[in-house]
């Protein structure tokens, strides 16, 4: 992992375009063309937007986010492949979409019960809502399936069984002690789901799921996950390094010390690209890690432990869910270990301790 030159701040929106695709041209191939698709769609939604302000704001937040993680932040880059492999963020979101969308009718039958369903809802005493568009058996499969496994550093909170019980919303009494009116029953029900909803993992396509497992059981070629070397950068005008060597005088007078150079503390060096030299006058930064093999397996693995895919059966009477991960097993002792487990009884007994 080569140093990053230290860079000017962006002063236009194309310039902060720019850098935001060099940035993204370093990160793993696999999680590239999400981040590319997305900085050109911002790009091209907020090109001709009058408020321009807050979008550049939160485009120069990405851009440090981008070489934090670059330069070693573990955490921020943690953060990035749960994005590009939709454990959170707009693909997640996307993939939830896919997820709960009913599926459309393949044959005459399918299609009889599909209006059947459809009318059923039109003779109820209320209006259709969002939850009627669902596919809640397929969510249930799923929610109970991840209910049932326990996560390590899961991006989204916990799903429990207790939650998917929805007949307990549907029933009960209200504070004045009387049954709980159709309206009300569905509402709760509504925030059920969304609750449900929130906490959701959704699946990824099988393809993606077998490459994250290649990728974290070190099957995958060096090439499928390195980060792309440097390249080098033009050099800078001669008004470019006058400008950027000028003392910002108005701002020490005018703010806190300790908020003008809070980029200088080794808490945010890592944001700005600053690597220090290690000096007691220009400190390393706080929480850099260097990449090797060895902690991309292991990074790669966290997350295709959060991973699923989700098939249907060849039957077509439910769904096939594999979650990532492996069990640690110990390996079995060997004949040469033998000595050591001699007089080590089969089933552990408990020692007891005399009461002084």
């Amino acid at each position: 992992m080569s140093r990053p030159p230290q860079l000017a701040r962006p002063s236009t929106p194309l310039h902060l375009y720019r850098h935001l695709l060099r940035e993204s041209s370093y990160l793993p191939p696999y999680a590239r063309p999400f981040f590319d698709g997305r900085i050109k769609a911002r790009f091209r939604n907020h090109s001709h937007s009058v408020d321009i302000k807050t979008p550049l704001k939160q485009a120069h937040h990405a851009l440090r986010y981008f070489r934090a993680a670059l330069l070693g932040d573990r955490d921020r880059m943690r953060r990035l492949l749960h994005m590009a492999f939709g454990r959170l963020g707009e693909r997640r979101r996307m993939l939830l979409n896919h997820l709960v969308m009913p599926d459309a009718p393949s044959s005459t039958a399918s299609l009889e019960e599909y209006m059947k369903e459809a009318t059923a809802k039109l003779q109820q005493d209320r209006e259709p809502d969002w939850l009627d568009k669902w596919n809640l058996d397929r969510l249930m499969v799923f929610a109970r399936s991840q209910a049932r496994r326990k996560f390590n550093k899961s991006p989204r909170p916990d799903l429990q069984m207790k939650q998917l019980d929805m007949d307990q919303w549907a029933t009960g009494t209200s504070i004045w002690g009387k049954p709980i009116v159709p309206k009300l029953a569905r509402s709760r029900l509504r925030k059920a789901w969304a609750a449900v909803a929130t906490r959701i993992l959704p699946p990824i396509p099988k393809s993606e799921w077998e490459l994250l497992r290649d990728l974290s059981l070190g099957r995958a070629p060096a090439s499928a996950w390195e980060l792309p070397p440097r390249r080098p950068l033009a050099p800078r005008l001669a008004a470019d390094d006058v400008k950027s060597g000028k003392w910002n005088w108005e701002a020490y007078a005018s703010k806190p010390i300790a908020a003008v150079e809070m980029q200088k503390s080794r808490r945010f060096k890592l944001l700005g690209g600053d690597l220090g030299t290690g000096s007691p006058a220009d400190p390393t930064p706080l929480g850099r890690h260097n990449y090797t093999p060895k902690s991309w397996r292991r990074l790669l693995h966290s997350i295709w432990a959060l991973t699923p895919t989700m098939e249907n059966q060849s039957t077509g009477d439910g769904w096939d869910i594999v979650w990532g991960g492996q069990d640690f097993k110990p390996p079995p002792a060997t004949a040469d270990h033998g000595e050591f487990f001699q007089d080590v009884p089969d089933t552990p007994q408990k020692q007891k301790t005399k009461r002084r």
